[in-house]
């Protein structure tokens, strides 16, 4: 039995601000294996903020997995939309004695567990053309009775607004990492038209999902990103910060005066922590 309290590692305090730790991949602990049904459960009784990532298999089914491939994630191989459920039941995520979860499986404990008020963050791996009709309706079906306690994200807008026609009342999140690919973003010009494009691109986002090295090299040309793109009423998480984040105390502080509404982080215990004891006058930084 798990002797961690679940509300640990659920949000830091910022004066009267609350701000939440996402759990990356499920990840309450950085020595947790990635997508834990033990850590589902704790979270959603808790009101955690919690993150998958999802791919389409060869029978339409959906699978937590990050990776276009199985050699990293699992003790299988060969590209994941090659595999089908049956076979995905037979293989173990590396580091755990569980297989892969299913979509499915996902949605039925969001189902059966009260809302206590976090959400669930669907981080969507597949491009656009990846999007069969079958896999549509496999995850209409599966995220339609929870879809108010979840929301769809990804970094193909394009990807995510095809798969969330088939549930209208998703709400949607988007990462501009793919947008940002081969830009220099190295003065105040190129960095405001691009935050300007990132919120023209995605303006039905509920959230928009940063990395924290972007929000720094912003905030030191004097823009902040963070309060630009709040400003229709989106929510903005930094990503990813943990406790061997070079200098993570200074950066965390940093990224949460920006009015960052959300960290992802691998440890969110060990990151509240962090915070509470700076809060109490230490000068950790964090693990190196």
């Amino acid at each position: 039995m798990d002797d961690r309290a679940p509300a640990v590692g659920v949000s830091i305090a910022d004066g009267g601000r609350r701000v939440m730790l996402k759990w990356h991949m499920l990840r309450r602990a950085a020595d947790d294996p990635p997508f834990s049904i033990a850590n589902l459960r704790l979270g959603l009784a808790a009101g955690a903020s919690l993150e998958i990532d999802v791919r389409a298999l060869a029978d339409g089914a959906w699978v937590c997995l990050h990776d276009d491939g199985l050699d990293e994630e699992t003790d299988g191989s060969g590209p994941v939309k090659a595999a089908d459920t049956a076979a995905i039941g037979k293989l173990r995520i590396s580091g755990s004695d569980y297989a892969p979860p299913l979509l499915d499986q996902i949605a039925r404990e969001v189902a059966i567990t009260p809302d206590a008020g976090g959400c669930l963050q669907i981080d969507l791996k597949e491009p656009a053309e990846g999007l069969s009709s079958r896999a549509i309706g496999r995850f209409a079906a599966a995220i339609a009775p929870v879809a108010g306690r979840c929301r769809l994200s990804g970094t193909d807008w394009n990807a995510v607004r095809t798969l969330a026609e088939a549930v209208p009342s998703l709400s949607l999140g988007f990462d501009p990492l793919d947008l940002a690919a081969g830009r220099g973003l190295a003065d105040a010009d190129s960095i405001n038209a691009f935050v300007e494009e990132v919120a023209a691109t995605a303006p039905a986002a509920s959230a928009f999902y940063v990395h924290y090295r972007f929000v720094e090299r912003a905030l030191s040309f004097g823009i902040n990103p963070v309060r630009r793109l709040k400003q229709n009423g989106a929510m903005v998480d930094i990503w990813t910060l943990d406790p061997s984040t070079p200098d993570i105390g200074d950066v965390l502080r940093r990224m949460v005066e920006a009015g960052a509404d959300q960290i992802t982080t691998n440890d969110p215990i060990e990151m509240a922590a962090l915070w509470q004891r700076r809060a109490r006058g230490g000068k950790d930084s964090g693990r190196r």
